[in-house]
């Protein structure tokens, strides 16, 4: 079961999406998961539009964004997905491996929760013109140092810089962002 702490949008880009937050995922009943689940795994085999057929705007493609909660602005480069967050004030001591997972992620380890399947998400970024990056790789030196050098070299991880916005909707009703 989960502890929704703050229903939240996590925008890619710049700028907000007035009210989107609200409608982030809620906590579930336990007599209601396995019926939530169900629903969940129709979700993950529906097909997921191409970065082309984003690009296009067409009304399936923003139904289909819609029932993973995301919000695509292709004109201002921006991608919204609905979403919620566990940590607050009581659990800030607890460990963070992932900021977003899907319900079937590492949840006990995440800052935010979103429904959007990631290839979604993806695809949402490459339609807005980001290129894929690359992750941190090593690579060995050959022929291996003498000394007690590590034997390979660390190449970080590159790709373009997003700019990342949380908004949520705090106990007093009042729309806040960071």
């Amino acid at each position: 079961m989960w502890a929704v702490i703050h229903r939240v949008v996590i925008g890619f880009s710049v700028g907000a999406v007035p009210g989107f937050a609200q409608d982030a995922p809620a906590q579930v009943p336990a007599e209601e998961d396995t019926e939530r689940r169900s629903a969940s795994y129709e979700r993950l085999e529906a097909p997921v539009p191409s970065p082309e057929e984003l690009k296009k705007g067409t009304e399936a493609s923003r139904a289909k964004l819609e029932e993973q909660g995301v919000y695509l602005d292709l004109e201002g480069g921006f991608v919204a997905v609905r979403g919620a967050t566990f940590h607050d004030r009581e659990s800030l001591g607890y460990p963070i491996e992932y900021l977003i997972v899907t319900e079937y992620g590492r949840t006990h380890e995440a800052v935010f929760l979103i429904r959007a399947r990631p290839q979604v998400l993806n695809n949402c970024l490459l339609a807005i013109g980001l290129e894929p990056g690359q992750g941190m790789r090593f690579e060995k030196i050959d022929p291996a140092p003498d000394s007690p050098a590590k034997p390979w070299v660390t190449h970080p991880a590159s790709g373009p810089v997003v700019d990342l916005q949380v908004q949520w909707i705090d106990e007093r009703g009042q729309s806040q962002a960071m």
